[in-house]
Protein backbone atom coordinates (compact mmCIF):
# COMPACT_ATOMS: atom_id res chain seq x y z
CA UNK A 1 0.00 0.00 0.00
CA UNK A 2 2.89 2.35 0.67
CA UNK A 3 4.83 1.74 -2.57
CA UNK A 4 3.46 4.76 -4.42
CA UNK A 5 5.86 4.27 -7.34
CA UNK A 6 4.39 0.80 -7.87
CA UNK A 7 0.84 2.22 -7.74
CA UNK A 8 1.83 4.81 -10.35
CA UNK A 9 3.21 2.13 -12.67
CA UNK A 10 0.11 -0.04 -12.23
CA UNK A 11 -2.16 2.95 -12.86
CA UNK A 12 -0.23 3.91 -15.98
CA UNK A 13 -0.30 0.36 -17.29
CA UNK A 14 -4.05 0.07 -16.78
CA UNK A 15 -4.70 3.47 -18.32
CA UNK A 16 -2.78 2.45 -21.46
CA UNK A 17 -4.65 -0.84 -21.98
CA UNK A 18 -7.07 -1.08 -24.86
CA UNK A 19 -10.70 -1.84 -23.99
CA UNK A 20 -10.28 -5.47 -25.11
CA UNK A 21 -7.09 -5.94 -23.10
CA UNK A 22 -8.74 -4.42 -20.02
CA UNK A 23 -11.68 -6.79 -20.40
CA UNK A 24 -9.21 -9.67 -20.54
CA UNK A 25 -7.33 -8.72 -17.35
CA UNK A 26 -10.31 -7.46 -15.33
CA UNK A 27 -11.16 -10.89 -13.83
CA UNK A 28 -7.55 -11.27 -12.72
CA UNK A 29 -7.59 -7.83 -11.10
CA UNK A 30 -10.87 -8.57 -9.34
CA UNK A 31 -9.42 -11.78 -7.91
CA UNK A 32 -6.20 -10.05 -6.91
CA UNK A 33 -8.03 -7.39 -4.89
CA UNK A 34 -10.97 -9.46 -3.62
CA UNK A 35 -9.15 -10.73 -0.54
CA UNK A 36 -8.64 -7.21 0.80
CA UNK A 37 -11.16 -5.83 3.26
CA UNK A 38 -13.48 -2.95 2.39
CA UNK A 39 -11.42 -0.38 4.31
CA UNK A 40 -8.23 -1.62 2.61
CA UNK A 41 -9.82 -1.31 -0.83
CA UNK A 42 -11.02 2.21 0.02
CA UNK A 43 -7.47 3.13 1.05
CA UNK A 44 -6.18 1.79 -2.25
CA UNK A 45 -8.80 3.84 -4.09
CA UNK A 46 -7.64 6.96 -2.28
CA UNK A 47 -4.05 6.24 -3.33
CA UNK A 48 -5.10 5.92 -6.96
CA UNK A 49 -7.17 9.09 -6.71
CA UNK A 50 -4.10 11.03 -5.54
CA UNK A 51 -2.12 9.66 -8.50
CA UNK A 52 -4.65 10.98 -10.97
CA UNK A 53 -5.43 14.36 -9.48
CA UNK A 54 -8.05 16.64 -11.00
CA UNK A 55 -7.50 17.32 -14.68
CA UNK A 56 -4.25 15.39 -14.79
CA UNK A 57 -3.25 14.66 -18.35
CA UNK A 58 0.33 13.48 -17.99
CA UNK A 59 1.43 9.92 -17.45
CA UNK A 60 1.51 8.92 -13.77
CA UNK A 61 4.90 7.27 -14.31
CA UNK A 62 6.67 10.45 -15.36
CA UNK A 63 9.44 11.37 -13.00
CA UNK A 64 10.09 7.83 -11.82
CA UNK A 65 13.50 6.22 -12.09
CA UNK A 66 14.44 5.31 -15.63
CA UNK A 67 13.48 1.77 -16.59
CA UNK A 68 16.21 -0.64 -17.68
CA UNK A 69 14.47 -1.96 -20.79
CA UNK A 70 16.78 -4.98 -21.09
CA UNK A 71 15.90 -6.16 -17.58
CA UNK A 72 12.22 -5.32 -18.02
CA UNK A 73 12.10 -7.40 -21.22
CA UNK A 74 13.13 -10.46 -19.20
CA UNK A 75 9.91 -10.21 -17.19
CA UNK A 76 7.52 -9.90 -20.13
CA UNK A 77 7.25 -13.63 -21.00
CA UNK A 78 6.46 -14.47 -17.37
CA UNK A 79 3.85 -11.71 -17.11
CA UNK A 80 2.27 -12.83 -20.38
CA UNK A 81 2.01 -16.38 -19.03
CA UNK A 82 0.49 -15.19 -15.75
CA UNK A 83 -2.03 -13.01 -17.59
CA UNK A 84 -2.73 -15.68 -20.17
CA UNK A 85 -1.95 -13.46 -23.13
CA UNK A 86 0.38 -14.15 -26.06
CA UNK A 87 3.87 -12.69 -25.82
CA UNK A 88 5.19 -11.03 -28.96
Amino acid sequence: MHAHDLWAVLDGWLADLSADALDAVLPLLRRAFSSFSGPERRSMGEIVRTLRGEGRRTSPVQGLAEIDERRAALVLPVLAQILGVPHE
